[in-house]
C-alpha cells in the first residue's frame, strides 16, 4: 500500500514540475514580447524625431554668418526649394492633423482662466494651524465637528 501511494505522490510531483516549467517558458516568452514590443516602439520614436531633427536642420544649414556685419545671410543653394517644399508638406499635414483634432474632439477649448480650490482636507488643516477650535472651524466650513475631528486626525498620522 505505501509503495502505491509513493508511486502516485511521484507521478503527481513529476506532473507538477512539468506544468511549473510550461509556465516558466510561458512567462520567458510573454517578458521577451514585451521587450521587443518596447524597443519597437522607442525605435519608432527615435525615428520620428531624428527625421523632426532633419527637417530642422535644413533651414539652418541655408544661413551663414557673416563676421563682418554680426548677422546671418541666407545662403543661396539649389537645396533651398527643396527644404522649403518639405517644411510646406509638414504644416500642411500639421494642419489637417489639427484639423481632423479639432473636428472630433467633443470639448471646446476656451481662455477662461482656470479657477483653483483647496480641498476641505487641507482648509481644516489651515485653520487648525492658525488655532481655530474644532466648532469654529466646522461652522466657518459649514460641516459636522465629526468630520472636522476626523480630518485633523488624519492630518497627525
Amino acid at each position: 500500500m505505501t509503495s502505491f501511494l509513493l508511486i502516485i505522490s511521484f507521478l503527481l510531483h513529476l506532473v507538477l514540475f512539468m506544468i511549473i516549467f510550461y509556465l516558466y517558458q510561458h512567462i520567458q516568452t510573454i517578458k521577451s514580447d514585451q521587450t521587443k514590443e518596447i524597443e519597437d516602439l522607442l525605435n519608432n520614436f527615435l525615428r520620428e524625431i531624428k527625421l523632426e531633427n532633419k527637417n530642422l536642420r535644413n533651414p539652418i544649414n541655408h544661413f551663414e554668418y557673416q563676421n563682418d556685419s554680426n548677422r546671418y545671410v541666407q545662403k543661396k543653394s539649389e537645396s533651398e526649394e527643396q527644404a522649403q517644399i518639405s517644411l510646406k508638406e509638414n504644416e500642411n499635414k500639421k494642419d489637417i492633423a489639427l484639423d481632423r483634432l479639432n473636428s472630433t474632439s467633443k470639448t471646446s477649448i476656451t481662455n477662461k482662466p482656470d479657477k483653483i480650490e483647496t480641498s476641505m482636507h487641507s482648509q481644516v488643516n489651515y485653520l487648525y494651524e492658525q488655532n481655530y477650535t474644532v466648532e469654529e472651524i466646522a461652522k466657518q466650513l459649514n460641516c459636522s465637528t465629526t468630520e472636522v475631528q476626523l480630518l485633523i486626525k488624519f492630518n497627525e498620522t
